[in-house]
């Protein structure tokens, strides 16, 4: 009698161990049904889109061999629906790893976050894709720290990316600047339309200034940079020796930011194109190439 006492005792006490590990570690309550309604969602909204377009998404991922670019945004388009659930994107990044034929991913527009970023950046090294699209995807300063690390990396194929329209700050740039400070892949980068500023100008200069990186096409339209960026810029734009087109059109530069830039321009001797266009100081279209573009702009 005594023995099964303490045999019961000892089992309860175990139990009492075990429960309090998992109250410890598990989630609330309130918290556990959020999660579930949230993966509720996400399933639903998977299964509102059609299922033609999810197995067409998902097979030109996993198996296509005739295109070397793949627009998501398009075929969602083309198919007059405007979600694009996570799940499909859990489901295309596992597909994109298989395939051996897609250079080029353009996601333009689709809500991934931060979340789908994250997703991506995992499996770019086991992929072929050189161009990678990811303009107003509200990817956030998070997001572009995901896409350093894969740069700092050094393990993908990546030539272009371009992540506009992101509300990109100071911390995404410097995570961009930081990694292509070690890359050796990366010739275009694309940052139109964020909100890097004067700090987020200055981390980028510290990068040409270094010389180190093989980047030749930058584009900071848009990005509220003011006259303290531009004479950042400007020192860069001295002394680098591999820029070869780079745009700050739509910025408040001011006539004293274009002076400098100006004068910095006079000691480059790699730039050929040069937008300057709506900078707000000067008037005019302000480019020294008029044929040529940086992203559409």
């Amino acid at each position: 009698m005594g023995l099964r006492k303490a045999r019961k005792s000892s089992a309860c006490s175990s139990d009492s161990k075990e429960n309090s590990q998992e109250v410890f570690s598990a989630p609330r309550k309130g918290n556990r049904r959020s999660s579930f309604f949230m993966r509720m969602k996400e399933e639903l909204q998977y299964l509102l889109i059609p299922h033609d377009l999810r197995h067409e998404i998902l097979e030109v991922a996993r198996n296509c061999e005739t295109k070397v670019k793949f627009d998501v945004t398009a075929l969602l388009k083309t198919s007059k629906t405007e979600i694009f659930a996570n799940v499909l994107l859990k489901r295309l990044v596992e597909a994109l790893c298989g395939n051996t034929y897609l250079t080029e991913v353009d996601l333009t527009g689709l809500e991934i976050g931060p979340e789908g970023a994250a997703a991506l950046s995992h499996v770019l090294g086991r992929t072929c894709i050189r161009i990678l699209r990811l303009d107003c995807t509200n990817c956030g300063d998070e997001g572009a720290i995901q896409m350093a690390r894969v740069l700092a990396e050094n393990n993908s194929e990546l030539v272009t990316l371009s992540m506009g329209g992101n509300r990109i700050g100071p911390q995404g740039a410097f995570a961009l600047a930081k990694a292509l400070n070690v890359n050796k892949g990366l010739r275009t980068l694309s940052l139109l339309g964020n909100s890097l500023g004067d700090e987020g100008a200055m981390q980028i200069a510290r990068l040409l200034s270094d010389n180190v990186s093989d980047l030749d096409t930058l584009a900071l339209g848009g990005n509220g940079v003011g006259p303290k960026g531009a004479a950042a810029l400007a020192e860069a734009l001295a002394v680098n020796q591999s820029l070869q087109i780079l745009s700050l059109a739509h910025n408040p530069l001011e006539i004293e930011g274009v002076r400098v830039i100006a004068d910095a321009l006079c000691k480059n001797e790699s730039l050929l194109v040069f937008h300057l266009s709506s900078v707000t100081g000067i008037k005019g279209k302000g480019c020294f190439s008029p044929g040529a573009r940086i992203g559409g702009q």
